[in-house]
Parts: C-alpha cells; sequence; structure tokens
C-alpha cells in the first residue's frame, strides 16, 4: 500500500508541475507579490499593479505551524491519498466476505449432496431429494466386460507331489462349462501330477488332467463342481457374428508372477494373426498390448463385452520391449478345447508311430540308464586308448504296430537309428536337429501323405518311406 501511495503521489507532483509551468507560460507577470515578516512569522499579499482582487491569508489553527499556501496543495494531496488507501481496504475487506460468504454456501451445497440426509433437516421451507443412483461413479466399457468375466477367471497351481506340499509352478485358467471343464495352457500343467485350482471368491478344487495338446498349448481340466455352485463359465465370443477387429479393446485377467492373482490389465488387439516359434513350436496367435507376465499364461482375453476372444501363453520379454503378448485365437480354443473334451485328441494330427529320445552329451547317462540298449548304437571308440564319445541326435526307441510303411519302401524303422533328414514327395525337406523339427514339420502335413526318412545306421544312410497316421493322443 505505501508503495502504490507514493506512486501515486509522485504522479500528482508532476501534474502540478506542469500546471506551474503552463501558468508562467501564458501569464508572464505574478498576480500577486508575496513577502515573510521573519519576526512575526506571518505573509503579506501585495496585489500586483493592474490587478484588483485581494487574496485572503489561509487559516491556521495551532496545530498547524507550517500552514504555507505551498503546503496546502500538499495536505490536499495527502488527503486523497488516504481517501484511497482506505477505499481499497474496505474494497478488499468486501471482497473477503463475499468470497467467505460463497464458500460457506459452496460447503454446505456440498455437504448436502455428499453427506448423510439429516444435514438438510435445518434448512427452512421444501427439503431438497438427493438421488443417491446420480451420485455413483459410472461403470467404463472396461469395468463392466470385466465385471462379466471376472468370477468365471481362476489361479492354477501345479504341485510336483501328490500331497501337494511342493509347488513347482503357476498360472491362469477359465471355466469352460458348468460341468466344470477348465481351459488353460498345456506348458503350465504338463507333466504335474497335482492340480490345485482356486476361483476369484476362494473357493478352491483339486483337478484333473484330461487331455492336452501340445501343438496349440493347450489343455483341459475336470473338477467336480457342486450342484449349488454361483460360479458361471465363460461367454464365448462367436466370430462368425462379431469378428476380431484390429485395434478393438481386450482385457486380461489372470495371476501375474503367481501371487498378483486376479490382476486386470487392458489394451487392444494389436495383430491378428503373427506367426511366431514359442519354445521351439510355431504357432499362429493374436498380438496385444495389454500387460501380461509370467503366470498370466492359460488365463482369459476378454473383449469389451466380457466375451472371451482367446487364452494368454506368450510374451516377448526384453529390457527394450514393453506391451507385445499373445494369446492362442477364439476359434483355435474352441476347436481344440471341445475336442480334447469330447475324444481326448485333436482329430486330423498326423504323426509317424515312433517313440524317439534326445540324446546329448549332457543328457546322456540318464538316457542310458533308462534305454540302455541305445548305448552300442549313440557311442563310439576311438583313439588308442579306446576312449568312448557320445554321438549325440534323434533315436528310434521303438515303433508303434499303427505304424505303416509306404509301398515299395525296402526299410523300416528300428531300434537305434538316429533321424538324419525328413522330405516329402514334392522336395521338402529339413535338417533334424530336435524333436520339435520333426513336429514343425509335421504340421504342415496331412494325415495319409507320405514322407521319406532318412536314417543313420551302422555308419550308413539308408531311406525309409512312411505313411502318416493319425495321432490320438497327447
Amino acid at each position: 500500500m505505501n508503495d502504490e501511495f507514493n506512486n501515486l503521489s509522485n504522479n500528482d507532483n508532476q501534474n502540478n508541475i506542469s500546471g506551474e509551468n503552463k501558468a508562467e507560460n501564458s501569464t508572464p507577470d505574478s498576480e500577486y507579490e508575496v513577502s515573510f515578516d521573519s519576526a512575526t512569522g506571518n505573509y503579506s499579499y501585495t496585489p500586483a499593479p493592474g490587478n484588483t482582487f485581494t487574496l485572503e491569508e489561509p487559516s491556521r489553527n495551532a496545530f498547524d505551524t507550517m500552514n504555507t499556501p505551498q503546503e496546502a496543495p500538499r495536505k490536499e494531496k495527502k488527503k486523497r491519498s488516504a481517501l484511497v488507501c482506505v477505499t481499497a481496504i474496505a474494497v478488499s475487506f468486501a471482497i473477503i466476505f463475499s468470497a467467505l460468504a460463497a464458500g460457506a454456501f459452496a460447503i454446505d451445497s456440498i455437504i448436502g449432496k455428499l453427506g448423510p440426509s439429516q444435514a438438510l433437516s435445518s434448512i427452512d421451507g421444501p427439503k431438497l431429494t438427493v438421488n443417491k443412483s446420480d451420485l455413483e461413479i459410472p461403470m467404463n466399457d472396461v469395468s463392466k466386460a470385466t465385471y462379466a468375466a471376472y468370477d468365471s477367471t481362476l489361479l492354477i497351481e501345479a504341485y510336483v507331489d501328490s500331497s501337494a506340499s511342493t509347488l513347482a509352478g503357476t498360472g491362469s485358467g477359465v471355466l469352460w462349462s458348468a460341468d466344470g471343464y477348465i481351459v488353460t495352457c498345456n506348458h503350465v500343467v504338463e507333466g504335474y501330477q497335482t492340480i490345485k485350482v482356486t476361483f476369484t471368491d476362494g473357493t478352491s478344487f483339486f483337478a484333473e488332467a484330461m487331455a492336452n495338446d501340445p501343438i496349440t498349448d493347450l489343455a483341459v481340466l475336470k473338477i467336480s463342481l457342486p450342484a449349488n455352485s454361483e460360479i458361471l463359465p465363460v461367454t464365448v465370443r462367436d466370430t462368425s457374428k462379431t469378428r476380431l477387429t484390429l485395434g478393438e479393446t481386450v482385457i486380461a485377467i489372470g495371476n501375474p508372477l503367481g501371487y498378483l492373482t486376479n490382476t486386470v490389465t487392458d489394451g487392444i488387439l494389436s495383430s491378428l494373426e503373427r506367426e511366431i516359434t514359442v519354445e521351439g513350436t510355431n504357432m499362429v496367435l493374436m498380438q496385444i498390448s495389454a500387460a501380461v507376465n509370467s503366470g498370466n499364461s492359460g488365463g482369459g482375453l476378454f473383449d469389451i463385452n466380457g466375451s472371451l476372444m482367446g487364452i494368454v501363453n506368450a510374451k516377448i520379454a526384453g529390457d527394450s520391449v514393453e506391451g507385445i503378448g499373445f494369446a492362442i485365437p477364439i476359434d483355435t480354443v474352441i476347436d481344440v478345447a471341445t475336442q480334447l473334451i469330447d475324444k481326448g485328441y485333436v482329430s486330423g494330427r498326423p504323426q509317424i508311430g515312433v517313440n524317439l529320445v534326445t540324446i546329448t552329451n549332457h543328457n546322456y547317462a540318464e538316457v542310458f540308464k533308462n534305454y540302455p540298449e541305445l548305448k552300442e548304437f549313440a557311442t563310439t571308440s576311438s583313439g588308442r586308448w579306446g576312449m568312448s564319445s557320445i554321438i549325440p541326435g534323434i533315436y528310434v526307441v521303438s515303433t508303434s504296430e499303427s505304424i505303416k510303411y509306404a509301398d515299395g519302401s525296402e526299410e523300416k524303422l528300428k531300434l537305434g537309428d538316429r533321424l538324419y533328414q525328413i522330405a516329402t514327395d514334392d522336395g521338402n525337406f529339413v535338417t533334424i536337429d530336435d524333436q520339435q523339427s520333426i513336429q514343425n514339420f509335421l504340421v504342415e502335413q496331412k494325415v495319409g501323405d507320405t514322407i521319406h526318412l532318412t536314417v543313420m545306421r551302422g555308419g550308413k544312410a539308408l531311406t525309409v518311406s512312411v505313411v502318416l497316421g493319425e495321432k490320438t493322443g497327447a
């Protein structure tokens, strides 16, 4: 306030100075002459020649010892400045009072809307009616879909022993049907003796592994739901009526890391068909941007209506990677799950009809322990000391009775044959590096096709032609 006041005073002085200059310029001669008596302290005024008017001395009081004509304008300026200050203070108080009043009214209004209805009892006149439904936070599309699908998702715990005391791993799954069938990923449950499933309401069951399909990485479990169970199976999306659309919203519900149970993440459908290799298996999967991690495998991927549109089974991990997950498309899930439930296997899958084992420089001791007869085929002696060395590869352990050889094939598969190459009649072939390379090759074939296997036997390469049969098991 003082600074503001000083500024105003300086402006006034400038105006007076400019006014005096203006008077001097317009009237060269003074209108009156002033003289000061130092003995009495009085001023006297003598009219200038030619002027007929008189000027009275300004009044003075006992407190004004220097009430001079020059000081009068200065006092007037101080009065104006003081008036400005008082006015500003009054306006400020008025604004503050208005703000406090408005704030009190706003607070009272908020209490009336968010507080109990008794808060309005002190208001005279008609009472205000609050519709509580208007105050609830509306569910968006993602939360509605989550609500629809949430209870049909579950946690899967796999144990290495029948007493369920040693946990081997965790994953996710969905309740497929009201009679207790559950769909999950094959890699979540394959090879484990005891499987426990827990729903979002905390209800737990021990499940039986019914059937699995490593090619699509799907498996079916079975539990006995009580007759009065309120747990409902998933709603499955019918893509013949509503096709999958690039960029549509997707919602993953699962158990990342095994302990962050019932986690919900959302994203978009990034790609409808992505050909990738998952642990050596060639697959065609949907790519999604929803965050998925270890433990999400086997969990449901839902659309904006809460309908199942896929089963989460993989992701690309790395420091520079974010938001690249994959899911098995719902059409594949429906086909495979239905066949696993009805028949225990997926029809139309070709197989050679032979049992194989992989021998490496690291596992040979364990393999020879289980198949001692293979030692003579998978080792060789060399050097002056007769040291034995391992011959790594894929070896025939046995053949099934259902194996069928092509007409004209001179050779049949035998124990100890080491597979080297596989080819078709049209010239396609692959060098056999591991059992997965055989499986990937067979996926491209059909039941009844003829393949030609090149095997090493006794240091010689032989060709065996086999007609592919239908695989009836995992």
